[in-house]
């Protein structure tokens, strides 16, 4: 028999536990079975039906019990072992377990103490845990009518209706917000902008305050991370900064705190702190290492890989990519696996490492049909292109980049094909094919003109037109021409 009088888990905690728990569906449904034990911390549905569940069991426990030692708060220790008391089977389960965390979380760690800490559950958690997968769903077709709006309507939308004031919502624009950062900057921002305007509109009740502060963070850190695709420096300082006081309120869940030490390494990178970047990766990987995320250590792979380009250390490039295509998970991020082997095909051919390159195509083609669009599959047909010139299939290789060039004039991206052609110049350079340089100059050169270039970049480009107009182009020319404009791209 329960006693009445004793103090529970309070909602906050709750959904603390149910989201730590959230990889090992075994621990989800043991939590549950515990909830329902306890007549004061389980409030049923309408419908009268009981969560279910069944014991806690198995290593998904062990790795359960870990995972709360590096990231739960003595706080929420304290409300699991609270639930662990409700059923004797899983408290002598999990009792070696228990020992073993006081020991971590220090000697002083009495079960008592803390249920003092937690706060009565109310029938809020009923309501939450029926309302969290119907908020999930309608994310996406509420931030896209919310994104159709204007600022201003938006605002008003967000602070007067609650179904646009949702956790799931906020995620969605900040992924949003992510994927406009390298086609439209600006798009970018605004969509950060309105995931900290819905952050600010949440009700602290529905999600407890830590949770709140976390999603606020997150979507401070996005913003941020925008600001930084658009070059606006000391703006992004200023919204990290404020993602990281609002982490400082939440959860202390080390997956908030490895995010956003990667989102500020783009701008250190970007910045050219190539050390700060290197440190702000390495403290999130060490975070997700902790936390057995592998396939987060794979992202940041890909992100470091980036920094070594930068600093011209293609061989770097190639070790963390390598370890990347080996970390991440297919099912559950295909198309990050899908940069990352197209970027490990391309650095090894931009290191003369053709053969090796060309191994790895014949799966990443099927991977680029099934996880990639027709541009990807344009750009791996370029890295295929280079590996023929490279491995001396010039005819191969020639038509492969001609068609190339055609196909991205055809998406209206002219300076991709006018890259494309340059490439095209270097092979007829190879060959002393001095007449059709000249042909192809007349064709790229304007294309180059109408784009902001850095000073070396313009300077070559300038020389390879005078070299072209006279039939002088050697192959020498057009190398540093493709060189000044890859440095320059790496500068961006």
């Amino acid at each position: 028999m329960k006693n009445p009088d004793d103090i529970h888990v309070s909602q906050e905690q709750l959904v603390q536990l149910l989201w730590l728990a959230a990889s090992f569906p075994g621990v989800s449904q043991g939590l549950l079975h515990l909830l329902e034990e306890c007549d004061s911390c389980f409030k049923p549905s309408s419908t009268g039906k009981a969560p279910g569940g069944h014991h806690l069991s198995g290593p998904e426990l062990e790795l359960f019990t870990e995972r709360l030692a590096a990231e739960s708060t003595r706080s929420t220790l304290g409300a699991f072992e609270h639930l662990l008391q409700q059923c004797p089977t899983c408290l002598e389960t999990a009792n070696p377990l228990l020992v073993r965390l006081r020991k971590r979380m220090g000697a002083e760690w009495i079960p008592g103490d803390l249920d003092a800490l937690a706060e009565r559950v109310s029938s809020r958690f009923s309501s939450w845990s029926q309302r969290a997968p119907r908020e999930k769903v309608e994310a996406p077709e509420l931030g896209r009518q919310l994104l159709d709006h204007p600022p201003a309507r938006r605002r008003i939308l967000l602070h007067n209706s609650e179904r646009f004031s949702t956790w799931p919502l906020i995620d969605w624009l900040c992924e949003e917000s992510r994927e406009a950062t390298n086609r439209a900057p600006k798009d970018a921002i605004d969509i950060a902008e309105t995931a900290v305007e819905a952050a600010e509109s949440l009700d602290p009740e529905h999600y407890g305050e830590a949770i709140t502060a976390d999603i606020s963070a997150r979507a401070w850190a996005y913003l941020g991370n925008a600001y930084r695709a658009d070059e606006s420096w000391k703006e992004a300082g200023l919204a990290f900064d404020t993602a990281d006081v609002w982490q400082g309120r939440g959860t202390q869940f080390g997956s908030i705190r490895a995010e956003i030490l990667y989102l500020r390494s783009y701008v250190a990178s970007a910045l050219h702190r190539f050390t700060e970047a290197h440190e702000l990766l390495s403290s999130a990987r060490e975070i997700y290492r902790e936390l057995g995320e592998s396939h987060m250590e794979g992202r940041l792979s890909v992100i470091e890989a980036n920094v070594y380009i930068k600093e011209a250390k293609p061989e770097a490039s190639v070790r963390c990519l390598t370890s990347a295509s080996e970390q991440i998970d297919e099912d559950r991020e295909p198309r990050l696996l899908l940069v990352a082997r197209q970027n490990l095909v391309l650095a090894l051919a931009d290191l003369g490492h053709y053969e090796k390159a060309e191994l790895l195509l014949p799966a990443l083609f099927n991977l680029t049909k099934s996880a990639g669009n027709r541009l990807d599959l344009l750009r791996l047909r370029w890295t295929e292109a280079r590996i023929d010139a490279g491995l001396g299939r010039s005819s191969r290789a020639e038509m492969t980049l001609s068609d190339i060039k055609e196909s991205f004039k055809g998406l209206g991206l002219p300076y991709d094909a006018a890259l494309v052609g340059l490439e095209l110049a270097n092979l007829y350079s190879n060959q002393g094919r001095t007449r059709e340089i000249k042909l192809l100059a007349l064709e790229l050169v304007p294309v180059f003109a109408k784009n902001e270039l850095h000073r070396e970049a313009l300077a070559a480009i300038t020389l390879f037109a005078r070299a072209a107009a006279s039939e002088e182009a050697t192959a020498e020319v057009v190398k540093k021409t493709l060189e000044a404009l890859k440095q320059a791209a790496q500068r961006s």
